[in-house]
Parts: C-alpha cells; structure tokens; sequence
C-alpha cells in the first residue's frame, strides 16, 4: 500500500490527529472539538479492547481453516520482513511475522519432505535479499538446500502471486494415460494436473492472498499462521476489557487488511 495511507490512516495518527484537533479547536468550535475528542477516546477504546478487536479480526483470521494435513508437492511461504542489525540471532532476524510463516512452512514440508519450499517477496532498502535470509532459516531448521526455491523478484502480494502463477504453471505436468481404445470417443482427454500446493501467509492475510491466487489461476491449500485471536470471545477474562498495546497492534493489523482489500476491490473492478 502507498506509504502515506500506511502513515495517515494508521491508527496512532489518527488518535494523534483527533486528539489534537479536540485541544486546537477548543476555544473557536468547542462543540467539534467535543465531537473530535469523544472520537478519538471511542476509536482508541476500541482499538485497545482485546475482545473488540478479535470480533473486527475474526472475519479474516477465520475465513480459511488452519492446514489439516494434505498432502502437498509444493509449499509456498509469502514474505514479510527482516532485520539486518548484527547483535540479532540469526532465527531472530526474521520478525514475528516472517518467524511464523517459516515455522509453519518447515511443519508443513516435515510432513511433506519431498515438496519444495518456495520462498517468496522482497524488501527494498536492505543488504540481504528477504529469500536468503528465510532461506537460511529453513536450512538451520533442517530443509536441505536442494528443497528450497527462492524468488525474490516481488515486493508486494500481488507482485508475489503473478510470479509464483507462472513458476507452478510451468510445474504442471500433463497426464500420462495409455490409450488402448480405438474408439475416438472413448480416448481421455490430456489436460495439465496443477500441482497440490499450500500457501503459507498470516491469517490475518489469507483472505487477500488467496483472492490475487484465485485471479491467477491458482487453487492453492490455504496453511493459515501468525494468528492474533488467541481464544474464543467467550473466553475472555475481565482483564481483557482493560486496554493494552497488543490489542492496538492486532487493530492495525486488521485495520491495514481491510484497507488493502477495498484496494484490491478497486484494482479487480
């Protein structure tokens, strides 16, 4: 998404905005000062509430359910982001996001260890490429190099997907059937078998993923991750109605999906 939504419809600026245009406006217009100050303290309500939060997450966090075990020739891991600072162990270098995509990957090939790990996405203003440092990651996991595919041509999901449609269609390879009938009618037709494949993104993400997949032409076993709803609503304890920064981050998380899907709305009209 275009840096300056991501900062202006962030929202912290936009309790900062609210917050300051209540004192600014005070004196000259108390009555849309009031109004901005109610806002922003209802907006940074919800946003801190971890229940409200999860029942504005849910739709997305749920939409797919989590892998299940089906058998796979490819896996296809979505990247997010890394740090290069050097006093960082390496696993640590990948951030929260990324370690979580990983380590479901790795499960998902350790039930598969004939697939290849694809690895996916990179980031501007950075040393190492996004693919080398998640690629050495799986490998430290125990991946063997031969398994793992790196493409680090995209920098954004949709750029991602275009490319990996034209690595899996590629892949596919035509049914080999023996035809022993003379009869015309009764010849098979040859067709591409597109191969079984399990993305691997936030689950926060899927939905969006697997829209831009659908749109290229790809079916793939949705492998959900990286979940910010940790218990069911019921489940929640008093304490949880008391506002706190992981519910702020959990709100943006899903405030930025919901951007990014009315963008991609726009884009596919």
């Amino acid at each position: 998404m275009w840096f300056p939504f991501k900062v202006f419809l962030s929202p912290t600026f936009m309790l900062v905005l609210l917050i300051s245009l209540g004192m600014l406006l005070a004196q000259r217009r108390p009555a849309l000062a009031k109004t901005c100050t109610i806002a922003g303290l209802l907006l940074l309500w919800t946003a801190t509430t971890k229940p409200i939060v999860d029942l504005i997450a849910a739709p997305l966090e749920f939409a797919y359910p989590k892998y299940s075990g089906q058998p796979v020739q490819h896996i296809w891991v979505l990247g997010c982001n890394h740090n290069e600072s050097a006093f960082l162990p390496d696993y640590n270098r990948l951030e929260p996001c990324s370690q979580a995509r990983m380590l479901e990957g790795i499960r998902i090939w350790q039930q598969n260890p004939n697939a290849i790990l694809h690895l996916s996405g990179e980031l501007t203003n950075r040393q190492q490429a996004h693919t080398d440092v998640a690629s050495a990651f799986a490998q430290q996991l125990g991946v063997p190099f031969a398994n793992i595919e790196r493409h680090a041509q995209a920098f954004n999901t949709q750029q991602e997907v275009a490319l990996m449609a034209l690595e899996f269609t590629d892949t596919a390879k035509p049914l080999e059937k023996s035809i022993t009938t003379t009869h015309t009618s009764e010849i098979p037709n040859q067709r591409n078998q597109p191969p079984q494949v399990a993305l691997v993104t936030s689950a926060m993400h899927m939905t969006r993923a697997m829209r831009w997949a659908e749109v290229n032409g790809l079916q793939p076993i949705a492998a959900p991750t990286d979940y910010t709803i940790r218990r069911n609503f019921s489940e929640h304890q008093m304490e949880a109605w008391v506002p706190n920064q992981q519910a702020l981050q959990g709100f943006s998380y899903a405030q930025y999906e919901y951007l990014g899907l009315t963008a991609q709305w726009f884009k596919l009209l």
